[in-house]
Parts: C-alpha cells; sequence; structure tokens
C-alpha cells in the first residue's frame, strides 16, 4: 500500500500545474483532463499556435512527450471512430 501511495504522489506532484510551469507542462497537464471530443481537438490547437511560436528544444522535448497520444485521439475523433 505504501508503494501506492508514494506512486499517486509522485504522479500528482508529475502532473501539478504551478505558477513556474511553462507552456508546454501546462498543455500537458490538460490532457490528463480532457472530458469530450471538443476538449480533445481545442488541445490540439493550442499544441499547434504553441509550436508555431518556435518555442525552445526543451519545451519541444515536453511535447513530444505526449502530442502522438493527443494526435491519435483526436484522428480517432475526427474518423468518428469512438461512435460505430
Amino acid at each position: 500500500m505504501e508503494k501506492l501511495l508514494e506512486f499517486i504522489k509522485k504522479y500528482n506532484s508529475e502532473h501539478k500545474i504551478s505558477d513556474n510551469s511553462t507552456p508546454a507542462e501546462i498543455l500537458k497537464a490538460k490532457c490528463h483532463h480532457m472530458k469530450s471530443d471538443e476538449d480533445w481537438l481545442a488541445l490540439q490547437k493550442e499544441i499547434e499556435e504553441y509550436v508555431a511560436t518556435n518555442p525552445p528544444e526543451s519545451e519541444i522535448e515536453i511535447l513530444i512527450d505526449f502530442c502522438e497520444m493527443v494526435e491519435m485521439v483526436c484522428s480517432a475523433i475526427r474518423n468518428d471512430i469512438f461512435n460505430d
């Protein structure tokens, strides 16, 4: 049980948004709170807009960590895969 509680504490701290969070960290944290198709599509648009600003490499690395998942979910939404 202790290991589970430690894991939960670590997970929560890694996905917490603070005043010191970078834009990429905020976007990454948002992907853990999507509630609708529209939320996913809006997140993808936010990511695209942020990438267009030419962020530093450290931010790109954070985005790479989760953007493939966002792209896959949004592609499935656009192709209406979830509603078949």
